[in-house]
């Protein structure tokens, strides 16, 4: 009997450890793929990547290595809507599509996809995505909630140009249409969001008002409310108002201590007061996000922004050799920051703005040869084009333009850019440069390739009126 007992609690023991062995893998495994999540949404596709393979590798059996693969090629989608590389994203989601697509897991992974094009304003992009789920998984939650997004969609996109009273109609159908969706009231919120965002604050408070009405239960109600907390202390900031950051900070605390969203609408009154001009302000901003929230995306970024308002400072009184060592020291302090590249692409433009095309391609050069996190490099080509033709060095202007046609084909600019091009090459006539023969030869050739790739572009017309005209002598 004894040893009967002494068996049993042997196997017992065995099954213990084996659970507790499990669950440790389980929490390892969801760790790793919390991590390369993070790094996916932050548009570090290759340590993102680089987490989802070891997932798959090291918990082949767990249900995070059942979705890494699909995530793998999302982190690729999240990094070209990143860089505005559309041509590429798109491409990237027909991928995986073609890949994954009796996976279980691809609906959830179209509609991060679609909620992120949908963030940045990529509505196109976003109602094709959004229509690929209800296509594909009919029967899905997913696609009962892209049914509606569909929808709301084309009210941010109407927002977006200003048309605030066919927006208000087309949110009346919205409503009547879904009345009772469950995912209504956080549709309607993101409504009042953008309507917060362009700063048509008197809708975006009638929007907030109507959810804590209509949905006073749900957890959008209480966002509302923090929405409303936000527009009193954005718009003192606008209106210029006597109203110290502190106080600020305080509101929407207060305001948002429930919603969660602290960190985001605080750095946002950052954001604001960096707009007017009111750089200590800011700075004071940016300082307290970075003690308060350091773990947070914000907190991050707040570490770098604290010093830049600085440097804008300096910047703004002239005192170059103080913006250069505050800048040496920003770099020097925060060199492995992923961040670093954007905030340096932001001091090279604020040179650009102040008319000192020198010291702001000096600062681009930084960011193009960054060799770690190349996210700002398309913007970085773009703004050191523009430099370059201020100085009237169309030549280089041009070199640099044609690295994003070269590099960056599918980016959201790179059919304004080939414009740009051609105001070059009409430039390099005017300026005695190159012969009209020279240049009829070079536009030609740039209209053809514009039109060639992209054949809807808003340049396509203007575009095909040049070429028949001067086919036609």
């Amino acid at each position: 009997m004894v040893k009967r007992i002494v068996n049993v609690s042997f196997v017992g023991w065995i099954l213990l450890f084996s659970g507790i062995e499990l669950a440790c893998l389980a929490d390892d495994a969801a760790t790793f793929y919390e991590t390369a999540c993070k790094h996916a949404w932050a548009a570090e596709r290759e340590q993102a990547k680089a987490l989802y393979q070891q997932i798959i590798n090291s918990y082949p059996d767990s249900e995070y290595a059942n979705k890494a693969p699909l995530d793998i090629g999302r982190a690729d989608i999240l990094y070209y809507i990143e860089i505005r590389d559309d041509y590429s994203a798109q491409q990237a989601i027909g991928n995986l599509i073609a890949n994954y697509n009796e996976h279980s897991y691809l609906p959830d992974a179209l509609y991060s996809v679609a909620t992120r094009c949908t963030g940045y304003a990529k509505y196109e992009m976003a109602k094709e995505t959004y229509q690929k789920i209800t296509q594909k998984r009919p029967g899905s939650l997913f696609a009962g909630r892209a049914r509606l997004d569909i929808t709301r969609i084309k009210i941010l996109a109407l927002i977006d140009e200003g048309l605030y009273s066919e927006a208000e109609e087309a949110t009346k159908t919205l409503k009547s249409d879904f009345a009772g969706h469950t995912y209504l009231p956080w549709a309607l919120y993101t409504i009042g969001n953008r309507y917060e965002v362009t700063k048509a604050y008197q809708q975006a408070q009638g929007v907030y008002q109507d959810i804590i009405k209509s949905h006073p239960d749900s957890l959008n109600a209480t966002r509302a409310q923090a929405g409303l907390s936000r527009i009193g202390a954005y718009q003192p900031i606008e209106e210029e108002e006597p109203v110290t950051p502190g106080e600020v900070i305080d509101t929407l605390v207060a305001g948002a201590a429930e919603s969660g969203d602290i960190p985001a609408s605080i750095y946002a009154a950052a954001g604001r007061y960096e707009q007017k001009g009111k750089y200590q302000q800011a700075e004071d901003v940016y300082q307290q996000i970075a003690k308060d929230y350091p773990e947070s995306p914000y907190g991050n970024k707040s570490r770098l922004d604290s010093p830049r308002m600085f440097i804008f400072t300096y910047i703004d009184a002239e005192d170059y050799a103080a913006a250069q060592a505050a800048t040496s020291q920003l770099i020097a302090d925060f060199n492995d920051n992923s961040y670093l590249p954007t905030a340096e692409l932001l001091i090279a433009e604020h040179y650009y703005v102040k008319g000192l095309f020198d010291k702001a391609l000096t600062m681009l050069q930084t960011v193009i040869n960054d060799p770690v996190c190349p996210i700002a490099r398309p913007m970085a080509y773009i703004c050191a084009g523009k430099c370059y033709y201020k100085l009237a060095d169309y030549e280089k202007s041009t070199q640099y333009y044609e690295r994003i046609v070269a590099e960056y084909p599918g980016h959201y600019l790179a059919w304004q850019v080939m414009y740009l091009i051609v105001q070059n090459y009409q430039d390099m006539y005017k300026a005695g440069l190159i012969s009209k023969v020279q240049a009829d030869s070079k536009i030609k050739a740039v209209y053809q390739q514009l039109l060639k790739r992209y054949p809807d572009c808003k340049a396509a017309k203007a575009a095909t009126h040049w070429l028949n005209q001067h086919n036609s002598k």
